[in-house]
């Protein structure tokens, strides 16, 4: 991941961890490049939360795959965030995004 925001995360110890090298096999990226989250939104049939921010990675195209997804049984909560990668590490964000993830978890299995 290229940029100063990748590298504060990948290229120090804050994103380190025991045995991991900062590589990835060249086979990942076609697949990985090819694959359309927005079309694999239409063959959810689950309950569905997605979670997500305005300074997250391509923030147009969360919204695009939640609407994508053809069930009433969903919501987006959209979050107030630094930058996407403080998902990954950042106590307030986890916790916020956790919270509500287990909110509706809640929610969904005390209904069924």
């Amino acid at each position: 991941m290229p940029g100063q925001e990748a590298y504060d995360y990948y290229g120090t110890k804050r994103g380190s961890q025991p045995g991991w090298v900062n590589r990835s096999a060249v086979m990942f990226f076609e697949p990985f490049l090819q694959f359309n989250a927005i079309d694999a939104g239409r063959e959810i049939k689950a309950p569905t939360l997605v979670i997500h921010s305005d300074t997250a990675l391509v923030p147009d195209g969360a919204r695009r795959f939640f609407n994508s997804i053809p069930n009433n049984q969903k919501n987006l909560y959209w979050m107030n965030t630094k930058n996407h990668i403080a998902f990954y590490d950042q106590p307030e964000v986890v916790e916020e995004a956790a919270g509500k993830a287990a909110t509706w978890l809640k929610q969904k299995l005390a209904s069924n």
